[in-house]
């Protein structure tokens, strides 16, 4: 690999793609993203698709040394997530394999451990046991990027400027019922800030590693519940419920208010995962504590109609 490699992000617009693209940028390194529809203010981005066959993959990669494939489908249809995720990587990685790309990262998520509570899981300790079509599709598209050599991060939940799917739904979520479980300051998860997973994700392109590694992109350090609540209700500029009520009360609430079991399971139960060495590997200094800053508050409120339902 030179010692500026060209980097290409796929999935350069989205929540961590756009992350990436920024640091590697910052950084120093030629980088250039791609992107199914990109704007006219994504300098730098290219139009193209996991989709669109190994050919047309390749003449995008062509000169590259590193590939970030930050392109999955995160939605409902599980025929479209086998396509995207499944069929999606596989020519990504042919189409890596065939341009002699040094390095590939695949971001893909701790979705794939499947039903908690986990407590400081690590990738040595945690068999993947996925639920949904999404997750298990997303593991199919690990083991094809392990296969050819390259890297696997999986970060839990991912707050910040681009965040559709924690957030907002989550501070819905929360204001909806009006209370938290007595537990919520005892519980903890996983949180990283949007930026922080770029540089970790970035550094891990940049610096020689292990080829066939996983790890949890997560920081050293976990959030408890109460903490993550009152982060994504600042962020929409709803106030944190003050009550507090026993588990089962809170449950029934949620499934009364039209969540599901496992929605409620996902924010309250404890999820928090192990990072190993990964911060060291990628040679980039961890987070003391997951934050939002003012710019990524205002994001948040301008985009506020954008609420979902909590998922996994």
């Amino acid at each position: 690999m030179s010692a500026e490699p060209r980097c290409v992000v796929v999935g350069g617009t989205g929540l961590v793609g756009h992350h990436v693209l920024r640091a590697l940028r910052a950084a120093g390194l030629p980088a250039t993203g791609v992107a199914r529809t990109p704007g006219p203010r994504d300098v730098g981005v290219v139009a193209g698709d996991v989709t669109a066959g190994t050919d047309a993959l390749r003449r995008l990669l062509d000169g590259a040394d590193v590939v970030v494939h930050a392109a999955p489908y995160v939605g409902p249809d599980p025929d479209e997530s086998a396509r995207v995720n499944v069929t999606g990587s596989r020519a990504l990685v042919a189409a890596c394999t065939a341009t002699g790309v040094d390095r590939l990262v695949y971001v893909s998520t701790a979705a794939v451990y499947g039903a908690g509570p986990h407590r400081d899981l690590s990738v040595d300790d945690g068999l993947p046991a996925p639920r949904s079509a999404v997750s298990r599709h997303r593991w199919h598209a690990e083991t094809l990027v392990r296969s050819a050599g390259g890297l696997v991060v999986r970060p839990h939940l991912v707050v910040g400027v681009g965040d559709r799917h924690v957030v907002p739904p989550l501070a819905r979520f929360v204001t909806t019922l009006g209370a938290l479980p007595e537990s919520a300051d005892r519980t903890r998860c996983s949180v990283i800030g949007a930026d922080d997973l770029g540089r970790l994700v970035a550094g891990l392109a940049r610096h020689a590693v292990a080829s066939s590694s996983t790890w949890n992109a997560v920081p050293p350090t976990s959030v408890t519940t109460t903490a993550l609540c009152a982060l994504a209700t600042r962020a929409l500029g709803d106030e944190l419920p003050r009550a507090r009520l026993d588990a089962e009360t809170v449950r029934r609430r949620a499934l009364a208010a039209g969540f599901t079991a496992r929605q409620h399971d996902v924010v309250f139960g404890e999820r928090t995962y192990d990072p190993g060495d990964v911060w060291e590997a990628a040679r980039v200094a961890p987070p003391r504590t997951t934050t939002l800053g003012d710019h990524a508050v205002r994001w948040y409120r301008e985009h506020a109609s954008d609420r979902e339902p909590p998922s996994a």
